[in-house]
């Protein structure tokens, strides 16, 4: 659980804004903070390379550069330092928030060629791996744009550099590289290309899950889960499709990976109970053998209907359906324990019961002020 800078501000990122949003992440002000809640990774993503600026030919430069690091001479990344002066020192002020640190490799803007000699590319991967760890990170997201894709080499790398500390590594493949039952060099997987802040967008990504949650032996599992990319709660069109989405991405067991901007105080607000919600954030990080799956697609003329089931600790079942239809966009969000419970309907409004260790009424209104 934390948070990235893309799906906020792109490539508008610095060491100043990474700060502000540590700060963000640790603001109590609304009774409970987002690091008590659990959020306690702060990623950057990408924009902190100097492009043009590393080995190579122009106009084909990259932003690796030999340098001595240690006992090792490696290419390391070239930091654009009007914007990230001191990386070492963003990551010690999140450690001191007790937060996590987290960064990138492998980016996507000025992408990276591959290098023309063996021997530079081993001392990219080097390099990578050092500016990881010398720079204090506690994880990083390893991208699909440049040539350099050997996960389980960088996690060797990792590994060996790190001495006893754990890098958590993201693998953002957009569904490329998938682990099988026995091999999985990453903490995480993506299963599907970028999200966008549109309904459509997350709805295809959180299809991507399917293959990966089936009821047997599913490939999506602790220490190596199945990740349909960042959230865009928040970003979405309403509420109810903000909590939706949040709602599925907590019943498939994804990670959940804010996006939004932190100093929005009218969208932090209106997303507030849904993000910090506990049964919603215990249903995504309860493991009972099974991370949650698609149960039954069902499509008649006007509406689909998707049902997702996750499983608890004490045997219970909790199963979610989705209805989405092609005027309103509403996600029915049915919660059930046990038993099935059908939703009350009425011309205007859906009114649904979670049942868990307690009930919750939660009442929808259709998008667009339509009726169903």
């Amino acid at each position: 659980m934390g948070w990235r800078s893309w799906n906020a501000y792109g490539r508008n990122i610095s060491q100043q804004r990474m700060t502000r949003v540590m700060d963000a992440m640790v603001d109590a002000s609304r009774g409970v903070s987002l690091k008590d809640a659990g959020y306690n990774d702060v990623g950057l993503d990408d924009n902190y390379q100097r492009c043009a600026s590393g080995i190579g030919e122009t106009p084909h430069r990259g932003f690796h550069n030999w340098e001595v690091v240690g006992d090792a001479t490696a290419l390391t990344n070239a930091i654009d330092k009007t914007r990230f002066p001191d990386m070492k020192a963003m990551t010690d002020y999140a450690h001191s928030l007790g937060l996590r640190a987290g960064f990138y490799l492998n980016n996507c803007l000025c992408a990276e060629r591959p290098l023309p000699h063996e021997h530079q590319e081993d001392a990219h991967y080097l390099g990578d791996a050092l500016d990881v760890v010398r720079y204090g990170f506690d994880s990083v997201k390893i991208d699909n744009c440049g040539p350099y894709l050997d996960l389980e080499r960088y996690q060797r790398l990792l590994n060996e550099t790190a001495g006893d500390r754990y890098i958590s590594v993201e693998n953002c493949h957009w569904g490329e590289t998938v682990p099988t039952h026995t091999w999985c060099p990453f903490s995480t997987y993506r299963t599907s290309w970028d999200i966008h802040m549109t309904w459509t967008s997350m709805f295809k990504n959180l299809q991507t899950m399917i293959k990966f949650t089936a009821k047997r032996r599913p490939l999506s599992r602790p220490g190596c889960w199945a990740y349909a990319d960042m959230l865009e709660v928040g970003n979405l069109h309403s509420y109810e499709e903000d909590r939706s989405h949040f709602g599925a991405w907590c019943v498939t067991s994804n990670p959940l990976i804010l996006g939004l901007d932190l100093f929005d105080s009218a969208k932090l607000d209106r997303v507030w109970d849904i993000i910090t919600n506990p049964e919603l954030l215990r249903i995504n990080q309860e493991w009972a053998g099974h991370p949650g799956r698609l149960v039954r697609y069902t499509r008649p003329t006007a509406v689909s209907m998707i049902e997702l089931e996750h499983f608890f600790a004490d045997g219970l079942t909790r199963e979610d359906s989705f209805h989405k239809e092609s005027a309103l966009h509403i996600f029915d969000d049915v919660q059930v324990i046990g038993t099935s419970v059908k939703p009350k309907m009425s011309t205007k409004t859906l009114t649904l019961t979670l049942t868990l260790a307690l009930t919750l009424t939660l009442t929808l209104t259709p998008r667009f002020g339509l009726s169903r």
